[in-house]
């Protein structure tokens, strides 16, 4: 049951974030449905497979506790906890840290093709989302291969 909730839990924050994303999205212009709705979905379905795999991976490692002190507090986690802010942080930090990236790279390609905002926030919320997802899934990868 505790697995459940924590499953339940991290859905619910991956939905409240994506969710966030897709009305910032939405207030600056970017109207087309099925964009803000089939993306975030395939993040969703991203990064909880992610989750999945690095709570595996924690959960059967049978490294010994951390002993350097500074990070001994995520070391007393649960692994479902543990596992959820790799995840969330790593996709936040890079999807928040990505936009400026994204936006001057996208600006200076699509003033040369075009002049459709529509078109620029439509790559932008793909990339930024993308991008994102992958780097958290990087993060998956690497704290799970340490375990």
């Amino acid at each position: 049951m505790r697995d459940f909730s924590a499953f339940v839990s991290f859905i619910a924050s991956v939905l409240i974030i994506q969710l966030l994303i897709s009305i910032y999205f939405y207030s600056i212009g970017l109207t087309d449905v099925y964009t803000l709705t089939l993306i975030p979905i395939g993040v969703i379905v991203v990064l909880t497979s992610d989750w999945f795999y690095l709570a595996r991976k924690i959960g059967t490692s049978k490294s010994p506790s951390n002993k350097r002190g500074g990070l001994s507090f995520i070391s007393k986690m649960k692994t479902p906890l543990k596992s959820s802010l790799v995840i969330l942080v790593s996709f936040l930090v890079s999807f928040l840290l990505l936009q400026p990236q994204v936006t001057s790279l996208l600006n200076w390609i699509y003033h040369i093709f075009t002049q459709s905002v529509e078109e620029e926030l439509l790559w932008r919320f793909v990339f930024s989302q993308n991008i994102s997802a992958v780097i958290s899934t990087l993060a998956a990868l690497i704290v799970g291969s340490r375990s």
